[in-house]
Protein backbone atom coordinates (compact mmCIF):
# COMPACT_ATOMS: atom_id res chain seq x y z
CA UNK A 1 0.00 0.00 0.00
CA UNK A 2 2.80 1.72 0.24
CA UNK A 3 3.27 5.10 2.67
CA UNK A 4 0.38 6.66 1.50
CA UNK A 5 -2.14 7.62 3.94
CA UNK A 6 -5.48 7.43 1.88
CA UNK A 7 -5.17 4.27 1.64
CA UNK A 8 -5.10 3.06 4.87
CA UNK A 9 -8.81 2.60 5.54
CA UNK A 10 -10.40 2.67 9.14
CA UNK A 11 -11.29 -1.12 10.37
CA UNK A 12 -13.89 -2.51 12.73
CA UNK A 13 -13.76 -6.05 13.78
CA UNK A 14 -17.75 -6.41 13.20
CA UNK A 15 -19.36 -9.81 14.33
CA UNK A 16 -20.40 -11.79 11.30
CA UNK A 17 -23.46 -13.11 13.04
CA UNK A 18 -24.73 -9.45 13.85
CA UNK A 19 -23.65 -8.28 10.28
CA UNK A 20 -25.90 -10.86 8.61
CA UNK A 21 -28.91 -10.37 11.32
CA UNK A 22 -28.61 -6.58 10.20
CA UNK A 23 -28.33 -6.90 6.12
CA UNK A 24 -31.37 -9.08 6.83
CA UNK A 25 -32.95 -6.92 8.18
CA UNK A 26 -32.56 -3.65 6.08
CA UNK A 27 -33.51 -5.88 2.70
CA UNK A 28 -36.33 -6.75 4.20
CA UNK A 29 -36.87 -3.02 5.30
CA UNK A 30 -36.41 -2.24 2.08
CA UNK A 31 -38.27 -4.61 -0.04
CA UNK A 32 -41.56 -4.94 2.15
CA UNK A 33 -44.86 -3.52 0.18
CA UNK A 34 -45.33 -1.37 2.76
CA UNK A 35 -44.72 2.66 2.49
CA UNK A 36 -44.34 3.85 5.60
CA UNK A 37 -41.49 2.78 8.35
CA UNK A 38 -43.84 3.11 10.94
CA UNK A 39 -45.96 0.41 8.77
CA UNK A 40 -43.37 -2.04 7.82
CA UNK A 41 -41.92 -2.28 11.40
CA UNK A 42 -45.03 -3.60 12.69
CA UNK A 43 -44.68 -6.55 10.39
CA UNK A 44 -40.57 -6.83 10.67
CA UNK A 45 -39.30 -7.49 13.71
CA UNK A 46 -36.20 -5.16 14.90
CA UNK A 47 -33.05 -7.81 15.63
CA UNK A 48 -32.33 -6.00 19.18
CA UNK A 49 -29.25 -8.13 20.31
CA UNK A 50 -27.76 -7.16 16.49
CA UNK A 51 -28.91 -3.57 16.86
CA UNK A 52 -27.59 -3.39 20.84
CA UNK A 53 -24.33 -4.18 19.14
CA UNK A 54 -24.50 -2.25 16.33
CA UNK A 55 -24.83 0.65 18.80
CA UNK A 56 -22.22 -0.13 20.84
CA UNK A 57 -19.55 0.30 18.39
CA UNK A 58 -20.88 3.38 16.47
CA UNK A 59 -20.75 4.65 20.61
CA UNK A 60 -17.14 3.44 20.61
CA UNK A 61 -16.75 6.13 18.34
CA UNK A 62 -16.77 4.59 15.25
CA UNK A 63 -18.26 6.70 12.04
CA UNK A 64 -21.07 6.15 10.02
CA UNK A 65 -18.48 5.98 6.85
CA UNK A 66 -16.67 3.09 8.60
CA UNK A 67 -19.67 1.46 9.31
CA UNK A 68 -20.89 1.44 5.95
CA UNK A 69 -18.19 -0.11 4.45
CA UNK A 70 -17.81 -2.88 7.16
CA UNK A 71 -21.54 -3.28 6.37
CA UNK A 72 -21.27 -3.07 2.67
CA UNK A 73 -23.89 0.22 2.59
CA UNK A 74 -23.40 3.07 0.77
CA UNK A 75 -23.41 6.51 3.40
CA UNK A 76 -27.12 7.12 2.38
CA UNK A 77 -28.18 3.53 3.25
CA UNK A 78 -26.27 3.35 6.47
CA UNK A 79 -27.79 6.15 7.86
CA UNK A 80 -31.53 4.84 6.44
CA UNK A 81 -30.39 1.74 8.76
CA UNK A 82 -30.12 4.06 11.40
CA UNK A 83 -33.38 5.37 10.99
CA UNK A 84 -34.78 2.21 10.56
CA UNK A 85 -33.50 0.65 14.03
CA UNK A 86 -34.17 3.34 16.30
CA UNK A 87 -30.26 4.26 16.41
CA UNK A 88 -29.80 8.36 16.72
CA UNK A 89 -26.77 9.31 15.06
CA UNK A 90 -24.43 11.77 15.82
CA UNK A 91 -24.58 15.69 14.02
CA UNK A 92 -22.66 18.70 13.75
CA UNK A 93 -19.03 18.79 15.29
CA UNK A 94 -19.23 15.43 17.08
CA UNK A 95 -19.68 13.75 13.98
CA UNK A 96 -15.31 13.28 14.08
CA UNK A 97 -15.16 11.42 17.21
CA UNK A 98 -12.20 11.72 19.27
CA UNK A 99 -11.01 7.69 17.77
CA UNK A 100 -11.32 8.84 14.46
CA UNK A 101 -9.16 12.22 15.29
CA UNK A 102 -6.51 9.91 16.48
CA UNK A 103 -6.31 7.96 13.32
CA UNK A 104 -6.47 10.36 10.85
CA UNK A 105 -3.77 12.12 13.20
CA UNK A 106 -1.84 8.89 13.41
CA UNK A 107 -2.21 7.79 9.36
CA UNK A 108 -0.61 11.31 8.34
CA UNK A 109 2.57 11.65 10.76
CA UNK A 110 6.36 11.22 10.06
CA UNK A 111 7.47 9.23 6.96
CA UNK A 112 3.47 7.89 6.63
CA UNK A 113 2.48 11.69 5.07
CA UNK A 114 1.91 11.71 1.46
CA UNK A 115 4.19 14.58 1.44
CA UNK A 116 7.17 12.79 3.31
CA UNK A 117 9.89 13.86 1.38
CA UNK A 118 7.20 14.87 -1.85
CA UNK A 119 10.20 16.27 -3.67
CA UNK A 120 11.56 12.43 -4.48
CA UNK A 121 8.53 10.79 -4.31
CA UNK A 122 6.76 12.75 -6.52
CA UNK A 123 8.89 14.90 -9.27
CA UNK A 124 6.70 15.55 -11.81
CA UNK A 125 4.38 17.26 -9.35
CA UNK A 126 7.83 19.30 -8.18
CA UNK A 127 8.16 20.48 -11.66
CA UNK A 128 4.60 21.86 -11.62
CA UNK A 129 4.79 23.05 -8.19
CA UNK A 130 4.67 26.54 -8.92
CA UNK A 131 1.50 26.36 -10.09
CA UNK A 132 0.86 26.58 -6.09
CA UNK A 133 1.87 30.94 -6.29
CA UNK A 134 0.01 33.02 -3.42
CA UNK A 135 -0.69 36.52 -3.11
CA UNK A 136 -3.61 39.23 -3.19
CA UNK A 137 -5.36 39.83 -6.10
CA UNK A 138 -7.37 43.50 -6.77
CA UNK A 139 -10.28 43.19 -7.87
CA UNK A 140 -12.38 45.38 -10.59
CA UNK A 141 -14.38 47.09 -7.72
CA UNK A 142 -10.62 47.40 -6.03
CA UNK A 143 -11.30 44.84 -2.78
CA UNK A 144 -8.72 42.52 -1.88
CA UNK A 145 -8.43 38.56 -2.30
CA UNK A 146 -6.04 36.25 -1.38
CA UNK A 147 -5.86 33.63 -3.92
CA UNK A 148 -3.46 30.32 -4.02
CA UNK A 149 -2.60 29.85 -7.55
CA UNK A 150 -1.88 30.84 -11.06
CA UNK A 151 -5.46 29.30 -12.25
CA UNK A 152 -7.61 30.98 -9.45
CA UNK A 153 -5.72 33.99 -10.78
CA UNK A 154 -7.06 33.01 -14.51
CA UNK A 155 -10.09 32.30 -13.50
CA UNK A 156 -10.85 35.74 -11.07
CA UNK A 157 -9.00 38.00 -14.02
CA UNK A 158 -11.43 35.84 -16.38
CA UNK A 159 -15.15 36.28 -13.95
CA UNK A 160 -13.52 40.48 -14.06
CA UNK A 161 -13.39 41.11 -17.58
CA UNK A 162 -16.83 39.34 -18.19
CA UNK A 163 -18.27 41.80 -15.33
CA UNK A 164 -19.29 38.81 -13.57
CA UNK A 165 -19.95 39.38 -9.21
CA UNK A 166 -18.30 37.13 -7.46
CA UNK A 167 -16.60 36.39 -4.05
CA UNK A 168 -13.53 34.09 -3.21
CA UNK A 169 -14.30 31.46 -0.06
CA UNK A 170 -17.07 33.30 1.19
CA UNK A 171 -18.89 30.47 2.95
CA UNK A 172 -18.27 27.10 4.60
CA UNK A 173 -20.27 24.27 4.79
CA UNK A 174 -20.99 21.67 6.86
CA UNK A 175 -20.97 18.56 4.79
CA UNK A 176 -23.20 15.31 5.58
CA UNK A 177 -19.73 13.27 6.11
CA UNK A 178 -18.81 15.95 9.14
CA UNK A 179 -15.92 17.58 7.24
CA UNK A 180 -16.09 21.26 6.49
CA UNK A 181 -15.56 22.86 2.52
CA UNK A 182 -14.61 26.22 1.56
CA UNK A 183 -14.81 26.13 -2.16
CA UNK A 184 -12.93 28.55 -4.39
CA UNK A 185 -15.38 31.05 -5.86
CA UNK A 186 -19.34 31.83 -5.25
CA UNK A 187 -20.70 33.48 -8.50
CA UNK A 188 -23.88 35.95 -8.00
CA UNK A 189 -26.65 37.63 -9.99
CA UNK A 190 -28.53 39.92 -8.81
CA UNK A 191 -27.05 39.78 -5.41
CA UNK A 192 -28.20 35.56 -5.48
CA UNK A 193 -25.86 32.98 -5.47
CA UNK A 194 -26.50 30.99 -8.74
CA UNK A 195 -22.71 29.14 -8.97
CA UNK A 196 -20.05 27.32 -6.92
CA UNK A 197 -16.80 26.94 -8.86
CA UNK A 198 -13.96 24.40 -7.54
CA UNK A 199 -10.74 25.32 -9.42
CA UNK A 200 -9.09 21.55 -9.53
CA UNK A 201 -5.39 21.77 -11.01
CA UNK A 202 -2.61 18.81 -9.50
CA UNK A 203 -4.01 18.29 -6.70
CA UNK A 204 -7.77 16.49 -6.32
CA UNK A 205 -7.96 16.33 -2.50
CA UNK A 206 -10.92 17.81 -2.33
CA UNK A 207 -12.85 16.20 -5.21
CA UNK A 208 -15.07 14.20 -2.56
CA UNK A 209 -16.41 17.16 -1.26
CA UNK A 210 -17.54 18.96 -4.30
CA UNK A 211 -19.45 15.74 -4.69
CA UNK A 212 -21.13 15.93 -1.48
CA UNK A 213 -21.86 19.34 -1.46
CA UNK A 214 -23.43 18.99 -5.19
CA UNK A 215 -25.73 16.10 -3.20
CA UNK A 216 -26.08 18.58 -0.48
CA UNK A 217 -27.19 21.28 -2.50
CA UNK A 218 -29.64 19.76 -4.88
CA UNK A 219 -30.81 22.07 -7.56
CA UNK A 220 -30.87 25.17 -5.75
CA UNK A 221 -27.25 26.12 -6.56
CA UNK A 222 -24.99 24.99 -9.05
CA UNK A 223 -21.72 23.51 -8.24
CA UNK A 224 -18.85 23.09 -10.90
CA UNK A 225 -15.29 21.43 -11.37
CA UNK A 226 -13.14 23.22 -13.07
CA UNK A 227 -10.12 21.00 -14.11
CA UNK A 228 -9.06 23.07 -16.96
CA UNK A 229 -8.26 26.55 -17.24
CA UNK A 230 -7.33 26.99 -20.86
CA UNK A 231 -10.96 27.86 -21.84
CA UNK A 232 -10.45 30.65 -19.60
CA UNK A 233 -7.88 32.55 -20.81
CA UNK A 234 -6.17 32.55 -24.27
CA UNK A 235 -2.35 32.61 -23.14
CA UNK A 236 0.01 29.66 -22.27
CA UNK A 237 -0.38 28.71 -19.02
CA UNK A 238 3.41 28.93 -18.28
CA UNK A 239 2.73 33.08 -19.42
CA UNK A 240 -0.14 33.66 -17.10
CA UNK A 241 2.00 32.28 -14.31
CA UNK A 242 4.47 34.49 -15.05
CA UNK A 243 2.13 37.17 -15.29
CA UNK A 244 0.44 36.11 -11.58
CA UNK A 245 4.12 36.49 -10.11
CA UNK A 246 4.56 40.24 -11.73
CA UNK A 247 1.25 41.14 -10.90
CA UNK A 248 0.05 39.45 -7.03
CA UNK A 249 0.86 41.25 -4.25
CA UNK A 250 1.65 40.14 -1.20
CA UNK A 251 0.05 42.69 0.99
CA UNK A 252 -2.70 44.90 0.70
CA UNK A 253 -2.27 48.17 -0.98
Amino acid sequence: MGKNPWNTIMEVDFDENHKEALIIFYNEMQNSSYFKVVDKLKHINIPEQSKSYLEYIYNNGYGLKVLARTLGLTYTRIRTLFRYLGIEHRHGQNVVTDKVKKFRSERVSGNKSPWYDWTETYPEMHKTCSRGIQGYYKKKDGSFVYLRSSWEYVFAKWLDKNDIDWKYEWKLYNLPNGEGYRPDFFIFKNSELKMIVEIKGYYKDRVHKIDLLREMLYNDVKVVKISDISNYTKYSESKEKNEWLKVRLLEKE
